[in-house]
């Protein structure tokens, strides 16, 4: 379940990222993620669902 969690999310941030291209917004993969992480960590979403995995390292 952890490697398809990763997965999705890493599929999830590339479509982003084209998202954000066609706006001429530039951004990497790894800052795209470390802001949904901090985003997330911060509180700024429900946190009403587990974190499913049994770490936080993928």
């Amino acid at each position: 379940m952890e490697i398809e969690i990763r997965a999705s999310m890493l599929y999830v941030i590339e479509l982003i990222k084209k998202k954000l291209r066609e706006k001429d917004i530039i951004i990497s993969s790894v800052e795209l993620d470390n802001i949904i992480w901090l985003v997330y960590k911060n509180g700024k979403v429900n946190k009403s669902l587990p974190h499913h995995t049994v770490t936080i390292y993928y």
